[in-house]
């Protein structure tokens, strides 16, 4: 898979903090919406092993093993139990930390690159449960659009 997948940011519309959970994170109410800025994931074969290239130098992705790349990679090698030996190259355009589902977008090119490259055959309800694993907004990254959250 040489050509890149565009991972497309997303904004919240009419978010509503319902209250909180039991481990830490929020109960929320949200209209989620792909917009037109991107990351970029190209991936590759590689002979062994996971290499993540990030570009441009030095953009953020946080730590290696937390990036959502390097943890989709993770959870969908354990699942085909197999090492799924890959170069995966982002161009980084979204900026981390933003809350514009960057790095969830990321996460979500991933899964669904690895599933196609490998033949793994996960349906999108599946990589969407792997997603959740991941992050909260993966699911939604995986198929984009306009979803009620």
């Amino acid at each position: 898979m040489r050509e890149g997948i565009r991972t497309f940011a997303k904004v919240n519309y009419a978010l509503e903090v319902l209250g909180g959970r039991p481990e830490g994170y929020h109960e929320i109410s949200t209209v989620f919406q792909s917009i037109s800025l991107y990351d970029e994931v190209e991936i590759e074969r590689a002979n062994r092993g996971f290499e993540l290239v990030v570009e441009p130098e030095g953009a953020e992705t946080g730590p290696p093993e937390g990036n959502t790349i390097y943890r989709a990679h993770k959870l969908l090698a354990e699942i085909a139990g197999d090492e799924l030996p890959v170069r995966v190259r982002l161009r980084k355009r979204i900026p981390m930390g933003a809350g514009l589902g960057g790095g969830s977008s990321d996460a979500a090119a991933t899964l669904v690159g690895l599933n196609e490259l490998f033949g793994l055959g996960l349906s999108d309800t599946e990589l969407k449960e792997v997603g959740l694993k991941i992050g909260a907004d993966v699911p939604f990254c995986i198929g984009g659009g306009t979803a009620l959250g």
